[in-house]
């Protein structure tokens, strides 16, 4: 039976009005089918890929709902690269554990691609020891609703975390009864804990017509993260009518000496813009699209993998 699952709950209530302190999501729990755990671990100096796609039965009533493990563990000194195809068809959750030993590297790159009907939930949780790294990057491009929450736990000194989110949020599937815009929710935590660490989250995105996005952004600096730095970045392009776009980026302190900086840009395509294009040619919906392609675009340059651009770049021209 399904019951309410409370996801991207942020650290610190505020704005009850707007509804934003959490998400809630309908799971069936006890009826949840779990999919093959994967375990990906690198040696001292070693530097290694993988190519990890998770996909859930779309023919099976049975196993509409699953759920699978991965957990990444990168040794001294190492490096690590990880890209997780998501396909869901029906309801998935996927959780990931990161972990990096003294001067190691995670890079994990996740490219989240569901169908119109489907629920997809990721979470993430990251620790850092000293002078390593984890740096996350997001494709958001599929259909359905998606949650996202995240946390990584700065605990090393002169740690460090990275962000850089790309999504589009789609208008209604045309032709369907009943369709609604894609809907994504994001959730990320970065615990600043240790001695003159770093963090840097950067978020763009095209909301199209009917689609719901949420963002919530939290740099929390613990006692004793003295010299440490955390950066937020939003930048979001309304490109449709009945858009919601919600954002919370939140700063917490308890340190003193620490550097904590926002920021956002929100809006649509103005006036001067349009005309730019028209000049060329160009007309309104064809100048969105470039817009919407420039937020995945800006996110691509950062994925090494030919296959994996390909396919992100194959979904793009899809959806646009």
């Amino acid at each position: 039976m399904q019951k309410e699952m409370i996801v991207n709950k942020i650290p610190a209530k505020t704005w009850y009005r707007l509804n934003m302190n959490d998400a809630t999501v309908l799971w069936d729990q006890d009826n949840t089918y779990s999919l093959s755990q994967e375990s990906i671990e690198t040696k001292e100096n070693e530097t290694k890929e993988v190519v990890i796609t998770v996909e859930d039965d779309s023919s099976s009533s049975e196993h509409s709902y699953s759920s699978k493990n991965i957990t990444i563990t990168a040794g001294k000194a190492s490096k690590i690269t990880a890209y997780v195809m998501m396909k869901a068809h029906q309801n998935m959750a996927i959780n990931l554990t990161l972990n990096t030993e003294e001067d190691a590297t995670i890079k994990l790159v996740e490219v989240q691609l569901a169908d119109s009907d489907a629920v997809i939930v990721n979470t993430i949780k990251g620790t850092c020891s000293d002078q390593s790294s984890i740096e996350v990057v997001h494709f958001f491009m599929g259909r359905g609703q998606i949650f996202s929450d995240s946390q990584i736990d700065l605990l090393g000194k002169k740690s460090r975390a990275a962000f850089d989110v790309g999504y589009i949020g789609n208008s209604p599937v045309a032709g369907k009864a009943g369709a609604k815009g894609d809907s994504i929710d994001i959730n990320i935590l970065i615990n600043h804990i240790g001695k003159k660490t770093e963090s840097d989250i950067n978020v763009n995105g095209a909301l199209k017509d009917g689609a719901t996005k949420t963002f919530r952004g939290t740099i929390d600096f613990k006692t004793g993260s003295s010299y440490s730095v955390g950066n937020e970045q939003e930048t979001v392009i309304l490109l449709g009518e009945d858009v919601i776009n919600k954002t919370i980026p939140i700063i917490l302190c308890a340190e003193e000496n620490v550097v904590g900086n926002h920021g956002g840009s929100i809006g649509e395509l103005d006036d001067d813009l349009l005309f730019y294009f028209e000049s060329r040619g160009i007309g309104r919906e064809e100048a969105e699209n470039i817009m919407a392609r420039a937020s995945i675009e800006r996110v691509l340059r950062l994925v090494d993998n030919e296959s994996v651009r390909e396919e992100i770049t194959n979904k793009l021209e899809e959806i646009l």
